[in-house]
């Protein structure tokens, strides 16, 4: 699928504003650093981690986790030129600490994405954005041909928590860490074209 196939246009039910959700452009990297970071500062409390947030280091670049050919994607929602959203998709196993630790979980790793960054800017809540941009890396990563989906939150996220327990993620796991890190997964939906349920290769073809 070419990345301009992915590229849609939204308009939130708040605002007669038009929201553009594409995928990532390289030139991009730094200001939606700069917007991940305060984004996670104002829903977490805290700050930049090498630890936490080393794939935002390497957005854009050639070895960045979200490029298409290792089975990522990274989106992007703009509304006047402006960031007011993100997203990606990833192998699982592009996380080794995550895949050693979830080994005996999931034991086909070639068949398990991984959802990060879904950040909504605080101007563009309550909208449909998020959701939109969490349908779009579902249906990405069905054509990927992952069949499981994981992702992680804080049970101090409130919002966090009831947006993707209603988007169909289950609770498996909970850290005793200072964030009480909660571990969801759900498994893939169908790759759908015109409504219909296609083969992943039959939506590439488009």
């Amino acid at each position: 699928m070419a990345n301009d196939q992915l590229t849609t246009t939204l308009r939130p039910s708040f605002s007669d504003q038009l929201v553009v959700v594409s995928p990532l452009d390289p030139s991009d990297r730094f200001h939606l650093r700069r917007f991940c970071l305060a984004t996670i500062e104002e829903a977490f409390g805290h700050g930049y981690r090498p630890d936490w947030h080393g794939d935002l280091d390497r957005l854009g670049s050639g070895t960045h986790e979200y490029r298409p050919e290792v089975g990522g994607e990274f989106l992007v929602a703009r509304r006047d030129g402006e960031i007011v959203g993100c997203g990606g998709v990833s192998a699982l196993n592009s996380r080794p600490a995550l895949a050693e630790r979830f080994a005996n979980r999931y034991t086909d790793f070639s068949g398990v994405g991984s959802v990060w960054r879904v950040y909504v800017d605080s101007s563009a809540r309550g909208c449909g954005l998020g959701r939109s941009i969490a349908v779009a890396l579902e249906k990405r990563a069905a054509v990927l041909g992952y069949r499981r989906l994981y992702l992680h939150t804080s049970a101090k996220a409130d919002r966090a928590m009831a947006f993707w327990r209603s988007r169909g993620y289950e609770p498996f796991c909970e850290d005793a860490d200072a964030d009480r890190t909660v571990h969801f997964d759900k498994l893939a939906g169908p790759v759908t074209l015109a409504g219909k349920p296609v083969t992943p290769q039959q939506a590439e073809d488009g």
